[in-house]
């Protein structure tokens, strides 16, 4: 699943981004950069905020999965890009991203490719590290400590809007 996720990603990326730039959002135009900022800024920060306020407060229970079925390897990359596709939150999530590149004022093209290369390598090596451990790990990630992980990363995530709201004031 986690090369579907990876392909979805880098889909979701690429309309995002030549969405943002046929409206000027990035890219080397420092006048269109100055002008959507604020905007960019107060958007992008209220979107990981209530990203970091849902993900506080979400709860998770713990499925039993078969583990004795036959795999189909191409069946759960399918699964991964249809699921991350069509979840709404994915988008979302993607043009806070995009939100947080566009208010770097000195960043090329170079910069921006090696950001998101970078990040979707990061991601994708953070699923097959979830996928490789997630057996090792089923006997510690019982309920409160999945609720307990996701109010920490709620807070981090309320903090960096927070931080990207300031920074444009």
């Amino acid at each position: 699943m986690a090369f579907g996720v990876f392909l979805s990603d880098s889909f979701w990326i690429l309309i995002l981004y030549f969405f943002a730039a046929k409206l000027e959002l990035l890219g080397d135009s420092a006048h269109a950069k100055h002008h959507y900022a604020s905007y960019i800024g107060w958007i992008g920060g209220i979107v990981l905020i209530v990203f970091g306020f849902v993900t506080a407060k979400k709860e998770y229970k713990v499925k039993q999965v078969d583990d004795n079925r036959k795999t189909v390897h191409a069946k759960f990359v399918l699964k991964g890009f249809v699921l991350n596709t069509f979840n709404p939150a994915v988008p979302i999530f993607w043009l806070g991203v995009l939100s947080l590149l566009a208010l770097q004022k000195d960043y090329t093209k170079s910069h921006e490719l090696v950001f998101f290369g970078s990040v979707l390598a990061t991601a994708f090596g953070c699923d097959l590290g979830k996928s490789y451990v997630a057996e090792k790990i089923k006997a510690i990630l019982k309920p409160n400590v999945l609720h307990w992980l996701n109010r920490i990363l709620g807070v981090i995530l309320i903090g960096v809007g927070v931080r990207m709201i300031i920074k444009i004031l």
